[in-house]
């Protein structure tokens, strides 16, 4: 009997994934048919919604994935997207949110065509910041799109290729502004003639120098475990060598973007992994906290950091990140060569960082004529 089993077990496991995949695929099927189904009914009921009226700020409808983990203050959407359209003021917004789930889907498809019939939003923000199987599915974007007079601009904060290719199956968006890469939107026929890469808007008011000793050499906020052991196994060698490191964030260490800016101006060096070589390479929120708040930063020699940042000037480069350890001891021996990369990269990023700058452009290149949409720096 163990034999005969032992003889079977590979066809039963191609059977077993097999009714796996069926089910699951049947299972995304009928899901997407309902929404496609509830769209239809509330496209005829709301048929005729009005545009929206003359006004003299726009105001927009944010719609982002909700995701509180325990001891979280804040989620991470609200503080990337509502905190920076806060600040910058350039607009009055209402925040729709979701999770996940098909009847979380549902009744999000039905708020969301009675918010636009009440509020008649000027502009639809639709940000994706991981998985966009959160949200409808592409098809129900098409009807929604097309019924609804308010136009649909997608904010793109992790552009990894389930997200490019979610919105490609949706050739109704207006507009496309990537804040981590430029070059999967840039790659895409279907999405660079309406796409444009921006820096993060970070928050000016939390993110700021001061002056005064730093007195922590080295920071480093963010994941470190699983997937990304390999930050860790590096800044354990930095610190076997001598220099000490600030280690938090992350899921186990998160702490509120106050005490993350206040970190980061106690700190001389904030080190930054842009990305791994089976995956794109992305300039995130990091780059443009640290040196808005005064740090010199450590970065990947990134192609994406390098349209705002110029590399030995605003920032130190690195092409491996086991260089990162000898890279630190030798600057610790440079201290002015430090001030001054550290300087110019603060007065770099308050050119060109902030949630008013940032902001503001997004909301210009919506307003952009199709032909002229790409924004590509």
């Amino acid at each position: 009997m163990k034999e005969l089993l032992r003889s079977k077990a590979p066809s039963l496991f191609r059977l077993l994934k097999g009714l796996k995949y069926i089910f699951g695929r049947t299972k995304n099927l009928l899901e997407s048919g309902l929404q496609l189904a509830l769209t239809c009914f509330l496209s005829a009921r709301f048929a005729k919604l009005p545009p929206a009226p003359e006004r003299s700020k726009p105001h927009l409808l944010l719609l982002t994935d909700f995701n509180l983990p325990p001891g979280y203050e804040q989620d991470s959407a609200y503080e990337l997207w509502a905190l920076s359209l806060m600040e910058a003021d350039l607009a009055s917004f209402t925040r729709m949110t979701l999770t996940k789930g098909i009847s979380n889907k549902l009744k999000f498809i039905r708020d969301l065509y009675e918010t636009c019939k009440t509020e008649k939003p000027d502009l639809i923000l639709l940000a994706l910041g991981g998985d966009p199987d959160i949200f409808p599915a592409a098809k129900t974007w098409r009807k929604i799109c097309q019924n609804l007079p308010s136009p649909l601009l997608v904010l793109l904060a992790d552009s990894l290729p389930h997200s490019i290719s979610y919105l490609e199956r949706i050739p109704e968006i207006c507009a496309v502004i990537s804040i981590d890469s430029a070059a999967p939107c840039q790659n895409s026929s279907l999405l660079a003639a309406k796409s444009s890469f921006l820096p993060s808007p970070i928050c000016t008011r939390i993110f700021f120098p001061q002056n005064g000793p730093r007195l922590q050499q080295v920071a480093f906020m963010g994941l470190r475990s699983h997937h990304y052991r390999y930050r860790a196994e590096i800044l354990d060698k930095l610190e076997k060598s001598g220099v000490p490191v600030y280690k938090g964030g992350g899921y186990d260490a998160r702490v509120s973007l106050e005490n993350m800016a206040e970190i980061y101006r106690n700190s001389l060096f904030v080190v930054n992994f842009s990305g791994k070589n089976d995956r794109i390479i992305q300039c995130k929120g990091r780059v443009m906290e640290a040196t808005l708040c005064g740090a010199c930063l450590i970065e990947y020699d990134n192609p994406e950091t390098n349209k705002w940042l110029r590399p030995n000037i605003d920032y130190v480069p690195y092409s491996d990140i086991e260089e990162i350890p000898e890279i630190v001891r030798n600057l610790l021996r440079k201290p002015d060569k430090i001030e001054k990369i550290r300087l110019s990269g603060m007065r770099q990023a308050q050119k060109k960082f902030g949630a008013e700058k940032t902001w503001r452009q997004i909301l210009d290149f919506s307003k952009r004529p199709p032909m002229e949409k790409t924004a590509f720096p």
